[in-house]
Formats: C-alpha cells, sequence, structure tokens
C-alpha cells in the first residue's frame, strides 16, 4: 500500500491527512479532524479514476462540517438536548432550533483532532485514529476512549470503519460516518439518477424539528427493498414534509449481508454496504451549502449527494432504548464498503 502524508494548520492546530493507494486505483484520504474521509477515488466502467465522494475543498470549511467526519457522541438528534442513565443526567448543546441536539453538538467527535498511527499489513492497511472524550465534553457524562480504525484493502477496493468505545460507566454511543457519495463521477450531477437500495420494512416519522417521533412500515414512496431511483418519488409530500427529501431513518429487517447499495448508471460504479447496526439513515443532501466548494470549481447544491448514515436509531434513548447504544463498558461496530462495476 502507498502512503501519502501531509499537514495543514488552521488556528495553530495542526491537522494531518493519510492518503491511501491500493493495487486497484482505489484511492482514500483521510484526515485527523473528526478520523473524517476527505476524499475517496475509484475507477469507473471506462478505467478512469473518479471522485465518489464530496466534500469542502476549503481545509477551514472542511474541518467545521459534517461531510465524511465521525459523528458523536451520538449522531442525529436527541429530543431536548438531553438523557439520563442509571440516575446521571446528560444536558447538551441546543443547537437544533434551540431546543435540540445535533450530532453531538459543535464540539462533537468531528471537530475533534484524533490521534493516529498506521497499521500495515499484507493484504490490508489500518490507519488508527483514536481520541479522549473526556466527562463533561458537550454535556455528556462518562470518560470515554474512542478509535476509530480505517481498514483499506490491497487487492480488492474495499474499507471498513471499526468503531471502538471504551467507557467507565454506563453510557450512550451512537456513532456512525456521514460521508457523502456521488458515483456518478460527475460531480456536477444530483444522485436523482442513482439507483438506492435499503433492506428495510420500516422506516421513522419526523416532526418538525426532524425528532423521530414514530415507527411506521414502509409506503411506496419510502420501499427501498428492490432497488430504484432516488428521485422517483423524492417529490411525493410525504417524502417532503418537514424534510425537503429524504432525511429518514430506515431500521433494516437484518443486518446479515449487504443491507444498502448504490449505483450510478453513468459510471458503471456500485457500493455495497455491511454494517453491525441496525438502521441506515438516508440523507439526500436537502440543505446543501450554495457558498460552499465541494470540488474543483463545483458548489453544493440540492441532492447533489446521499449520505446513508449506518447507527442506532436517532433519538433511541427516548424512543427505542433498545436500539440505542446504550453499552456496558465496551462499544463495538463496523461499517462495510466495497465498490464493484456493473
Amino acid at each position: 500500500m502507498r502512503i501519502l502524508k501531509s499537514k495543514y494548520e488552521i488556528d495553530g492546530i495542526s491537522y494531518k491527512y493519510i492518503t491511501l493507494y491500493n493495487k486497484k486505483f482505489m484511492e482514500i484520504k483521510l484526515s485527523t479532524c473528526g478520523a473524517g474521509i476527505k476524499e475517496i477515488k475509484v475507477p469507473d466502467k471506462n478505467g478512469i479514476i473518479k471522485t465518489v465522494t464530496l466534500a469542502p475543498v476549503d481545509n477551514e470549511r472542511y474541518n467545521q462540517a459534517y461531510h465524511g467526519k465521525i459523528i458523536g457522541r451520538t449522531s442525529g438528534r436527541i429530543e431536548n438536548a438531553t438523557f439520563t442513565i442509571d440516575g446521571k443526567t446528560a444536558n447538551l448543546e441546543k443547537n437544533n432550533q434551540g431546543i435540540d441536539n445535533l450530532h453531538g453538538g459543535t464540539t462533537g467527535l468531528h471537530r475533534q483532532n484524533f490521534e493516529v498511527s498506521i497499521e500495515e499489513n499484507i493484504e490490508f492497511t489500518d490507519v488508527v485514529f483514536t481520541y479522549f472524550s473526556p466527562d463533561g465534553e458537550g454535556g455528556y457524562f462518562g470518560n470515554i476512549n474512542i478509535t476509530i480504525t480505517y481498514r483499506v484493502y490491497e487487492n480488492i477496493n474495499k474499507f471498513i470503519i471499526l468503531i471502538n468505545g471504551q467507557s467507565d460507566c454506563k453510557n450512550l454511543l451512537n456513532i456512525t460516518n456521514h460521508v457523502y457519495w456521488n458515483l456518478s463521477g460527475n460531480l456536477n450531477d444530483t444522485v436523482l439518477d442513482h439507483n438506492l437500495m435499503i433492506n428495510a420494512s420500516k422506516r421513522g416519522v419526523l416532526n418538525e424539528r426532524s425528532i423521530l417521533v414514530d415507527i411506521v412500515s414502509v409506503e411506496r414512496e419510502f420501499d427501498f427493498k428492490v432497488p430504484k431511483r432516488i428521485g422517483d418519488d423524492i417529490m411525493a409530500n410525504c417524502v417532503q414534509l418537514n424534510t425537503t427529501g429524504y432525511d429518514h431513518p430506515f431500521y433494516l429487517d437484518s443486518n446479515e449481508g449487504i443491507v444498502s447499495s448504490l449505483y450510478s448508471k453513468e459510471s458503471g460504479l456500485n457500493l455495497n454496504i455491511k454494517t453491525s447496526y441496525p438502521v441506515v439513515v438516508c440523507y439526500s443532501n436537502n440543505y446543501p451549502e450554495y457558498d460552499v466548494e465541494v470540488y474543483k470549481n463545483v458548489f453544493d447544491n440540492m441532492h447533489m449527494a446521499v449520505c446513508l448514515e449506518c447507527q442506532y436509531s436517532p433519538n433511541g434513548i427516548k424512543m427505542t432504548p433498545d436500539n440505542a447504544g446504550i453499552f456496558n463498558k465496551e462499544y463495538k461496530e463496523f461499517i462495510e464498503y466495497e465498490f464493484t462495476l456493473v
């Protein structure tokens, strides 16, 4: 595995980029900021290496963004920005309409500068990011050591994110990766022509603050068990309600095998996702920041990407405590991504 290291500095703090190049011409650029993915490139059906992720080009904007980052301590929204476990109460930042907590707040994992090490093996290389989240950070209780490992394979275009947390008390984690996908190879395009599969028969209902309030059987507009175009039903009233597109948790029928896939006919690229998590949140980039350059001379726009965030149930601590990410001592999950050509 060829590995390239570089540095950049924001406000006097030094961050690192680590770029890995495997023998199948996949490139993955990682950052110590948020243990994040900055960019992924893979060859398309014509053998042309294409960027398939979107993230702010500017380093300072990237450091502030969610794009490609590890999200936590809790991903998604927590109603009223508070929860209690075994008599301990967390009072979190109210950064969602001044009422709820979103993605762990502005001091969440996506903004932290992780330590990094590299472990090289014959079949894969591990890039290991570590961070100590102290008791009280962001309003959360308990000390947690967090390890995020990107396992990048040498002879196949696949990587796995291994997520580990160790706490000194019964605690809550709901960590995901917030990578923005566009497999077309033409990043000016939307993802509305991408075919999406999610192996889920139930989905979440959201209120006006995008807080989970119910779980129902998927209607036709939310049924992706058989692959279909993202754009087929995105303008339906039930999809547009409160979210202006898909921004919903899908409750997996099973997390055995492939739980979700994404395909672009234009590039021939197919992405298969496997995970230990029970939920995939599908977000169709409904709230773009139009002034942010997300690729060379390409600015953020509506539905230019889709996120498929493997995680526990958002607001699960309030709605589905058995499916929330409550753990004793050790938290251990994974998300796997593999590219194929179709």
